[in-house]
Order: C-alpha cells, then structure tokens, then sequence
C-alpha cells in the first residue's frame, strides 16, 4: 500500500545583523483523497451535480479543526458513460493517487467495484445492487434489493394484485434487481405475464406497451433512468394504459407523468436535513443524496479512527476493517445495519406522487 509521505519544513535559520530569526513551520496535514466518478452532464447530470453537492455539503460539516488529516475531493465526470467512468478511474489512482473513490448507481458503480478491488482502493457505492458491495474493499450505501423488493410485494399483497408485469432497463443494475423481484413474486404465490428487459438506448415502447396491455396485469413494475422513464411514462398515456405503476427512485423526475402511481426509494431520516441541503445547495435532495453525505463521512470516520504512524495516513485495510465495524455509525439516513460485505442498508419508504409532490404513504 502506497503511503503518502508528508514532506517536513524545516525552518531555517537566518542570521543578519548579530539576530537569530526563524520562519514559523508549517502547520500541514497528510492529506487523503476521496475521488467521485459522477454524471455531471448528459441525461443524468441533474443527479450528479446533486451528488457532488452532497459531498461538497458532507465535507463542509465536517469539524476540520479537530481532524488529523486534510480530506480533499476530486471530480471526474462520467456523463453516465462506462468508457468515460473506466478512464475516470485510472486517472484518478494514477495521476490523483486517491486514496478511496465513490460512485453512483449499479452500473458505473460495478465497474469501480471491480477496479477498487483490483487496486485496493476504498469504494463507496450507492446503487441498488447486491454486487456493487462486494470485495473486501468496496461499500454500498443504498437500501438492498431484497429490502426493496419485500416492500414491494407487501404493497401488492395489500391492494390485492395477482398478476405483476416487469420491464426495466437491460443494464446491471436494473437486470439484477428485475431477476430478484421475479423470483420474490413467483415464490409468493404472483403470476408474472412478461418480463421484458430494454435497450438503453430505446426511444419508443409502443410496441412494448401494446403488448403488455394486452396481458392485463393488475400492476405494472417500471424500471427506466431519465429520459426513458419520462418518454414511457408519455407513451403511456397516448396509448391509454390504464394500470397501477410502480417504480424505484426515478418517478419524481417528471411528476406531472406518474400522478397517483407509487415507487420506493431510500427513508431520508430526518426531515430537518432535507430542508438543511436545500437551504446551502439550492437543490431538492434526490434517491441516494442522504446516502452519499453519510457515505462520504463513513470514510472519513474510517480514516480518522484507524491506527498510523505519525507522518503517514492509514494503510486501506486498516480504514475497511473500523468501517465494516462502525455499527453505531450515527447519520442524516437511518440504518439499519451494515453486513460482512459493507452493504450498508437502509429502510424501504414507499411514496406516491399526489399533486406533483412526492408523499410517504403507509401502502
């Protein structure tokens, strides 16, 4: 493990006109690096600026005064790209020598899993995935798939559904979340009428929808990031696909096309703190922007508690091993615990879109 060295100033001595002066020496911390492969433009750069901001937010309320080392954060956009997030990383390990990175969602944030494994960097994830957590180096803050999917089901069971449809998004993310539903469905006694996996690229789901409307199911789960999620819920309603909706996190990005219809997203904790970002980012907090501020401070935490010698940071395992064993971790989110492979879950809320406003309901 790289450590970086902090350089020592010596001071020196001057001596003129018979006097000793000293310059004063340098009151300087080693520093430790947390980089952030984000969305900052492209489709998605509404929720990457929201998660730059979170960190910038996390970082500012910080008590740096009592802080052992100077915590400095690097950007790199990804526009949602997986080439563009692969070079992200390597520069940021070989030019930025950063000592943990974080991501956001399933897809990018397997690929910086499997890089912080590969070079033993600290990862902190927020996607809704079981994979983004795993390897003794990497961490996902979100609430889990299954959590997800129990609630989902509950919902179901209690406004008596029978027959769910699935289509989602064809990446990582969306994929392994759409084959943990299935199997949670049909265990539990549902009937599954299709389950059709997209594009990313996809542009028009008429002929998606014909079909499914044809198979009448009592509900429909859609899982699509912005601007899919917005041009089918459109297409919707021109074809006059009257069924009960539901989603994770992205039916907020356009409220006016998901009215009355539900999703799941990450419990936020205390409200206090929503009003709190607002007020110093101007920016409405979004799925994963709690979890990112307290992810942010996890490391931090991990960082300030772990064992190192004077002049030096913490080696990473030293930082994973007090991070994996932070159970009493106090946070804007509430959570419910972290596991053996750093997943860090959270409570499932379930919100409808009532008057264009996201409310917590109890079914």
């Amino acid at each position: 493990m790289k450590k970086i060295v902090l350089s020592l100033m010596l001071s020196v001595s001057i001596i003129a006109c018979g006097e000793k002066t000293e310059t004063p020496k340098e009151n300087t911390k080693p520093v430790v690096k947390i980089g952030a492969t984000l969305p900052l433009t492209g489709d998605m750069a509404y929720a990457g600026q929201n998660m730059k901001a979170a960190m910038e937010l996390s970082l500012k309320d910080l008590d740096k005064a009592n802080l052992k080392y100077d915590y400095q954060l690097v950007f790199e956009d990804d526009a949602f790209e997986l080439k563009k997030a692969q070079q992200n990383l390597i520069r940021m390990n070989d030019i930025e020598k950063i000592n943990a990175v974080m991501s956001f969602w399933g897809a990018i944030g397997t690929l910086a899993s499997n890089y912080a494994e590969q070079k033993q960097i600290i990862h902190m994830g927020c996607a809704l995935s079981e994979v983004v957590g795993k390897g003794k180096y990497n961490f996902n803050h979100a609430t889990t798939p299954k959590e997800h999917a129990a609630t989902l089901i509950k919902y179901y069971k209690d406004h008596g559904y029978k027959k769910v449809g699935l289509l989602y998004n064809g990446t990582s993310e969306c994929i392994e979340f759409g084959e943990i539903l299935k199997n949670m469905l049909l265990a539990n006694g549902f009937e599954v009428p299709f389950d059709i996996q997209v594009l990313p690229s996809s542009r028009d789901f008429k002929a998606e929808i014909i079909k499914m409307k044809a198979a009448q199911p009592d509900a429909l789960f859609v899982e699509l990031p912005s601007p899919l999620i917005e041009i089918f819920g459109k297409q919707v309603k021109e074809l006059n696909f009257d069924v009960a909706l539901t989603n994770i996190n992205t039916f907020p990005s356009a409220p006016e096309l998901f009215e009355g219809h539900i999703y799941l997203t990450e419990k936020e904790g205390d409200k206090s703190f929503y009003d709190y970002f607002e007020k110093n980012t101007g920016l409405y907090p979004m799925p994963c922007t709690v979890n990112i501020y307290d992810g942010l401070r996890m490391i931090v935490e991990g960082f300030e508690k772990a064992k190192a010698d004077d002049n030096n940071i913490p080696q990473n395992d030293e930082v994973v091993e007090i991070m994996l064993n932070n159970h009493n971790f106090k946070g804007a989110v509430s959570i419910l615990g972290i596991d053996e492979e750093g997943n860090i879950n959270s409570a499932s809320v379930i919100k409808r879109i009532i008057n264009g406003k996201p409310i917590t309901v109890e079914k």
